[in-house]
């Protein structure tokens, strides 16, 4: 766990990736009229094994909730309830009984302190039965047709954001989800592309020397390499069937 100074001095860094994301919204995002994305960075984009500043950055098909890092990004709501695709996956991994009781009183200690939980807030909470040493649950943004850029900006902030947290506090090594490439409206070829950028190009200043970037999804994965990504295979694909039945078991049973 991260002590109150620690938590206190992440909580001032943010303050300084306002630059990082601009950087990257130029590369991402033309003008709001034209609402498309700019092809012009093949030049930054990653190989498996790049190394970014001091920072080794990795984008690979894999299990997050199997990642010894020493924090891995929960991709959350407003209330920090378990949600599908990598959410799920790590609260299931985690222990969910235990892990739901910790962000129900993260919430409502959140509500206590007149805190509002919205894109670009993080949440820390024990990582329980995962190899991780900390989850960061990141309340990740929705699209809104009448104001893109503000979801560029929110969806990079995210990443931006949790990077330096992750650096101020010491961290060496996360994991990222794809974030929203399969829910809250973005299209996913848009959240790839912030995704990458907004890692690639963070330059840490302590510890943080090892940054992945995680999809289970094949048809993600796919889209990942026709954006011009390299991919590191490390999961077998009878493995991701497995899991595939599994989470289907999980949200069928979940219904009822």
């Amino acid at each position: 766990m991260i002590d109150g100074s620690a938590v206190n001095a992440m909580a001032s860094a943010v303050k300084n990736t306002t630059d990082n994301v601009a950087d990257v919204i130029r590369s991402v995002a033309r003008p709001k009229e034209e609402e498309t994305v700019v092809d012009e960075f093949a030049k930054f984009r990653a190989t498996n094994t790049g190394s970014w500043g001091n920072m080794d950055f990795k984008v690979e098909r894999n299990d997050i909730a199997k990642m010894s890092v020493d924090v891995v990004i929960l991709p959350a709501n407003w209330r920090l309830l378990v949600g599908t695709g990598a959410s799920m996956a790590l609260f299931e991994a985690a222990g969910r009984e235990e892990l739901e009781a910790e962000c129900a009183m993260r919430f409502e200690e959140a509500k206590r302190k007149g805190q509002r939980l919205v894109p670009g807030v993080f949440i820390l909470t024990r990582a329980y039965a995962l190899p991780a040493k900390t989850i960061m649950h990141t309340i990740v943004p929705k699209w809104r047709d009448d104001d893109p850029r503000r979801c560029y900006e929110e969806l990079c902030k995210s990443y931006v954001s949790a990077l330096t947290l992750a650096d101020e506090a010491g961290f060496k090594s996360i994991a990222f989800p794809v974030l929203v490439s399969g829910n809250n409206g973005f299209d996913p070829d848009l959240a790839i592309d912030i995704a990458v950028e907004s890692i690639s190009r963070y330059q840490p200043k302590n510890l943080l020397y090892e940054a992945h970037l995680v999809t289970f999804d094949s048809g993600i994965t796919q889209r990942i390499r026709n954006r011009g990504y390299q991919v590191e295979e490390v999961i077998d694909q009878m493995r991701v069937l497995d899991q595939d039945v599994h989470q289907a078991q999980v949200v069928k049973g979940s219904e009822h």
